[in-house]
């Protein structure tokens, strides 16, 4: 089982931020279907992709560019891919620490458990942790702890696991050893009055 992936209520926020995307990039290309004409006899906007960038869509000849459209355009096509990269971030920063985990085990000759228990040898919380979090969280219809004590032993080691691997990420990329390659999306350019 690979605990680096996203699983219940995580899930479920990607899948909420993948229909916030849809629905956005729907609104944008709602908008960009509205778009005001000029009026006759006025000449229209240049429409050209710059070199380098990709062309977004073409209206009869003209080729549209991100650096193309207007700025009313640019923003939330902007916004909805920095929303994007952000999620695309915390898969990869999830996919870097597993690619360096079975680097481990590779190296180590040994199974996923005895790596993890090797990275992170204090997630496992203590008697005195697992009573501590029962009391905080207590309400008048929870079982005795004896009934429950594994469930919050579990959820205690992936919460004191899950904080372990972030700092171990922000190690690993401070270090030099791992870097994320993923560009980040480019802000919108001013445009300038011809």
């Amino acid at each position: 089982m690979n605990d680096l992936l996203p699983v219940g209520g995580n899930t479920r926020r990607y899948l909420n931020i993948a229909a916030l995307l849809m629905i956005a990039a729907g609104t944008v290309t709602l908008l960009l279907q509205n778009q005001e004409s000029p009026a006759p006899g006025q000449a229209a906007p240049k429409a050209q992709a710059h070199p380098g960038e990709p062309a977004l869509f073409r209206v009869g000849e003209q080729t549209y560019g991100f650096a193309a459209l207007p700025a009313e355009f640019q923003e939330p096509i902007y916004q909805i891919q920095k929303m994007a990269h952000e999620q695309q971030m915390l898969v990869l920063e999830q996919a870097l620490l597993d690619a360096y985990i079975r680097q481990q085990m590779k190296t180590e000759g040994a199974d996923r458990e005895a790596v993890l228990s090797t990275l992170f040898p204090d997630a496992v919380p203590t008697e005195d942790a697992i009573r501590r979090f029962y009391l905080e969280n207590r309400r008048a219809d929870t079982p005795p702890l004896a009934k429950i004590e594994d469930q919050i032993k579990t959820h205690l080691t992936a919460q004191n696991r899950e904080t372990m691997k972030q700092a171990l990420l922000g190690q690993l990329l401070v270090k030099g050893e791992a870097a994320m390659l993923l560009e980040a999306p480019r802000p919108p350019r001013t445009q300038k009055a011809d």
